[in-house]
């Protein structure tokens, strides 16, 4: 079995996807609800094992599940392996209160399930989060690749300087035709301790060669300099990691 201490230190990657992958269930939403579990695959196991069981999973949900709940298997592309789970189970849900009845039922209904998947997978993390929409993914539901990065805030910088300035920015991106939609999300119990992340910031694309557009038509704008500028003024209102690459995966759930 590989080491259950294997590092989860980078939380970023972790729990970055969470925020972009809301569901058709909630994709009018401003805010969505959302928990996950980072996780290695036990020896021999892999994804395709996973898949099977997620497939049972999905058809156990659509019967015991009364909430709006959607998840999602998320695999590592471009990261530092060592650092990363080989996978997070992610499940989205419409609202705090939502995702709470989906637990209670999982915990008074879903022993076997719980077991299927410990066949499977050995996890060493288990979170909430929350997360708000900055610029809309017009394919909410489907397979998707999402670029990572942990942020803290500058001192003396106010949530509502963030949310005017990703404002702007959402409005910069559409008017500079770079594709995808735009996520920040917050972090809830289960997060680490040491963890020094404000918010996670996130990307998101049909497709790596999408994503590849993007970067090129973001670097081809002459103004990018004064534009940033603008937007989030001469020190910036935050400072960010190196990105991550992911592959979210829908697995299904409860839709209504």
């Amino acid at each position: 079995m590989k080491s259950s201490a294997r590092k989860f230190a980078v939380w970023t990657a972790v729990c970055a996807l969470l925020a972009a992958l809301l569901a058709p269930a909630v994709a009018n939403a401003q805010h969505a609800a959302m928990e996950m579990f980072a996780c290695n695959y036990l020896d021999g196991k892999n994804q395709e094992d996973l898949l099977g069981v997620a497939k049972e999973w999905d058809q156990w949900a659509d019967k015991h599940f009364s909430a709006p709940y959607n998840a999602y298997v998320m695999t590592p592309l471009f990261a530092n392996f060592d650092e990363h789970p080989d996978v997070i189970w992610l499940g989205v849900s419409d609202s705090p209160a939502t995702m709470g009845k989906v637990n209670d039922e999982w915990l008074s209904k879903g022993k076997q399930q719980q077991a299927n998947f410990d066949g499977v997978l050995s996890c060493g993390m288990h979170a909430l989060l929350g997360a708000w929409r900055v610029r809309a993914y017009d394919k909410l539901g489907q397979s998707a690749y999402l670029q990572v990065q942990s942020c803290e805030r500058k001192p003396g910088v106010s949530w509502a300087q963030i949310a005017k300035a990703d404002a702007d920015f959402a409005e910069w991106m559409t008017a500079h035709e770079i594709p995808g939609g735009f996520y920040r999300w917050s972090v809830g119990p289960g997060a680490p301790k040491d963890s020094t992340a404000d918010f996670y910031s996130v990307w998101m694309t049909e497709s790596l060669e999408q994503r590849g557009q993007g970067v090129e038509k973001f670097n081809a704008v002459e103004t990018v300099p004064q534009d940033i500028y603008r937007i989030y003024g001469d020190d910036n209102l935050y400072d960010c990691d190196k990105p991550r690459v992911w592959y979210g995966q829908p697995v299904g759930g409860k839709s209504s």
